[in-house]
């Protein structure tokens, strides 16, 4: 084990599958207060699977029972959303109602329902809420509408997103068929199908809008252009006509806030939300993902196929049941002192050749899983900063090579090295203890 003033030991048996170099390079360097320990037997790789990850949701189901919240101002029965406020004028009101009254198809028998009738000007709700924080680029924000008849007369009914207090996106049906965005028809005809709209931050200054039409013939897609991730939503009725009043109201359910679990990160970007459930984790692009949540327990894999994922908790990477694979060219860096139980699989150099794993020299960092070779990789240990030490000489802990060999290297990123040459077979000693002061 590197400790404060000892060294670094690889623990474990290595199955390679592949010649081994003739030499294994050992470098000189600032080892204090660094710990990597690489604590498990090297197997074979798996595949990278990708799934979707769920940071808000709510349901009208969750509302007017027995012990649940209202669905009125200060209620809130969902999670990853604050709570709802009502402003209301004269008669008008949300309640939960079943989409089907007012001949809508395909929403759930409980869903959020608004009413504001007659057609005088002062029957209004605006109904408000925040999200528990704005959505985040590769994040999609989605929920069901309903509608029927339109508004008639003056009336009007809908939706908008906010980004830091300004409407980005507004959704309307006022006095016939037509539905806008931002003023433009959407094209949509008459019909009585639900509509799932979902707003995708793609990247920093856009965000794509799509839904599918209510009469079951095509669908709307656009993109917009936002100065940030959607924080805030209104929906709204105004002056319904009471003629087929119930086929007027507007229907709202299914709020999710989601992400496919694809991060493309071009520069650097935290990531300190609770990630949980089935879903995987694929990191693209060049720059960093840095996973901050202490309580991460999703299931599924994490594959680094561009760039750098710097994991700094212990349970950054998930449950250890699913795999990590770190592909060629990419890194996994290990940061702040943490233990990392997951089993991995890495190949290559990493980012300009730091290393495909790499402990970054912030604290004692200790690998506990099974780490696969699926090529010749690298391994590196950051330098301390402030520290320099200077090595020693050989101790009696010894990692032992089985046959065939893929390259395992451990380098440093200072220019002195300790090479050992020779050509390793069964049972013979790679490297050991490297004890420095």
């Amino acid at each position: 084990m590197l400790s404060h003033s000892t060294a670094l030991k690889l623990h474990g048996r290595s199955r390679f599958g592949g010649p081994l170099r003739r030499h294994a390079v050992i470098p000189r360097h600032r080892f204090i207060g660094a710990v990597w320990c690489l604590v498990a037997m090297l197997l074979l790789a798996g595949d990278e699977v990708r799934a979707q990850f769920t940071f808000a949701e709510d349901v009208a189901s969750n509302y007017n029972g027995s012990g649940e919240p209202t669905f009125g101002t200060g209620g809130n029965g969902g999670s990853g959303f604050e709570a709802w406020s009502f402003t209301t004028g004269g008669s008008a009101g949300g309640f939960i109602g079943n989409p089907a009254d007012a001949g809508i198809g395909g929403m759930s028998t409980e869903s959020f329902g608004l009413f504001a009738n007659p057609t005088n000007s002062g029957n209004f709700i605006d109904v408000d809420r925040d999200l528990a924080s704005a959505i985040q680029i590769g994040d999609t924000f989605s929920f069901d509408w309903g509608v029927n008849f339109d508004a008639d007369g003056p009336g009007t009914k809908g939706f908008n997103l906010y980004v830091g207090g300004v409407e980005v996106i507004n959704v309307d049906m006022a006095g016939s068929e037509t539905i806008t965005v931002n003023g433009t028809d959407t094209g949509f005809g008459y019909g009585t199908n639900v509509m799932t709209w979902s707003f995708y931050y793609a990247d920093a200054t856009t965000l794509v809008v799509t839904a599918n039409d209510r009469d079951g013939s095509g669908s709307y897609s656009n993109n917009f252009t936002v100065a940030g991730g959607i924080d805030a939503f209104q929906w709204y009725a105004a002056q319904l006509s009471t003629n087929s009043t119930d086929q007027r109201q507007p229907y709202y359910n299914n709020l999710l806030v989601t992400n496919s679990g694809v991060y493309d990160v071009a520069t650097e970007r935290t990531e300190s939300r609770y990630l949980t459930g089935s879903g995987s984790l694929a990191k693209t692009g060049v720059g960093t993902l840095i996973i901050s949540g202490t309580s991460n327990n999703f299931t599924g894999t994490v594959g680094i196929t561009n760039g750098a994922i710097r994991a700094t908790t212990d349970n950054a990477l998930g449950a250890t049941n699913g795999a990590t694979t770190v592909e060629s060219g990419a890194t996994l860096e290990v940061s702040g002192g943490i233990t990392l139980a997951d089993d991995m699989t890495i190949t290559g150099n990493g980012v300009d050749g730091g290393g495909a794993l790499r402990s970054l020299g912030d604290g004692e960092n200790t690998l506990s899983g099974t780490i696969t070779l699926g090529g010749d990789a690298r391994i590196n240990v950051d330098a301390p900063l402030g520290s320099v030490t200077a090595l020693a000489g050989w101790g009696t802990n010894d990692f032992t090579v089985e046959p065939a060999a893929t390259t395992l290297t451990i380098f440093s990123q200072t220019a002195t090295t300790m090479t050992m040459s020779g050509t390793p077979g069964i049972g013979d000693t790679l490297g050991g203890y490297l004890p420095v002061s």
